[in-house]
């Protein structure tokens, strides 16, 4: 099976999510012309039924030390090849550790649980944002289903971020160290921590990058480009790890970011905030509550000292009379 070459975009109704936000900006500039002319697999449906029918879970051939790996992969695409689904979705930077050696450590024993990792969020866009949060519960929940397994993260379930996470390292094969080589540059490890842990660890893949210019031209650029604020077009596909773990079944699902573009710089954002046709779509609208009746017919209850209250009140008054 070939490494992802082909794109799939969540549907809402008879569109893309991606088109829901504000002045097409979740379309990169040079297809924002394009006519919405997509086979079924790349529109990956709104439903967990249609989900069922649309992508499979296979086994996937490579040696993972760490359990059993799988691949999501189309299940009706043309020809016999099969290919690994690949989505983009779109959303505003939280935060993020996307470098070549992501939050590694320098450590030989942090090698396999190293991650580059990002987390978008909808900022002030919440609602496409929570669309496209759900389609991809959709797929986490088929996957496991599938598996029959447990996730080993509840987070997931939080609405408000996706979260990006792609191992660092890949384990080299003792029997054949040629099998798999580093894709570092010098650059990406100007330590060269990475390069004394290579006859056991290497960094195998890394995320791609790259800025969106005024004109629609796309290119690469540094990781440390995409700042927080920023909003990007991330290009991901599913790494799934089953494992067992004292006697329980769990299955580690990532969501491993492919191609991270930026569309908008978080100054641009904040500058297109003000412009009057976005207010509508900025402010929240207010929600009033009103309390439900119970529909029982009971007196209310007094507190107990409403009648010395009262008392007092009389009192009061008498006492004025008197002085009167």
């Amino acid at each position: 099976m070939d490494d992802c070459i082909v794109m799939s975009f969540f549907m809402q109704g008879d569109g893309m999510v991606r088109d829901l936000w504000p002045r097409l900006m979740g379309r990169p500039i040079r297809e924002q012309a394009e006519e919405n002319t997509f086979a079924d697999w790349e529109l990956v449906p709104e439903s967990f039924s249609g989900v069922c029918e649309w992508a499979q879970v296979i086994l996937a051939e490579e040696d993972n030390s760490l359990g059993m790996q799988h691949r999501l992969v189309y299940k009706h695409r043309d020809g016999k090849e099969l290919f690994e689904v690949c989505v983009r979705a779109q959303g505003f930077v939280k935060c993020q550790s996307i470098g070549p050696l992501g939050n590694w450590n320098g450590s030989v024993a942090h090698c396999p649980k190293a991650l580059q990792t990002l987390e978008l969020e909808g900022n002030k866009l919440p609602g496409v944002f929570k669309l496209q949060h759900q389609a991809v519960e959709n797929l986490r929940s088929y996957i496991l289903a599938t598996l029959r397994s447990k996730p080993t993260d509840t987070r997931a379930s939080d609405d408000t971020v996706l979260r990006f996470s792609k191992r660092v390292f890949t384990k080299v094969d003792a029997r054949n160290r040629n099998s798999v080589r580093s894709v570092l540059n010098i650059g990406d490890d100007p330590e060269g921590r990475a390069a004394k842990v290579q006859m056991d660890w290497v960094v195998a893949h890394t995320v791609n990058y790259g800025n969106e210019g005024p004109t629609g031209e796309q290119d690469s650029c540094s990781h440390l480009t995409v700042q927080v604020g920023d909003f990007v077009d991330v290009a991901f596909a599913f790494e799934i790890l089953t494992f067992f773990k004292k006697g329980k079944k769990l299955t580690e699902i990532n969501l491993a970011a492919r191609d991270v573009l930026r569309l908008r710089s978080a100054a641009d954002f904040q500058h297109m905030c003000l412009a009057p046709e976005m207010q509508p779509l900025l402010k929240a609208p207010s929600i009033r509550i009103a309390q439900t009746a119970s529909g029982l017919h009971m007196s209310k209850r007094k507190r107990e000292d409403e009648g010395v209250e009262q008392g007092k009140k009389k009192i009061r008054q008498g006492s004025s009379r008197m002085e009167e």
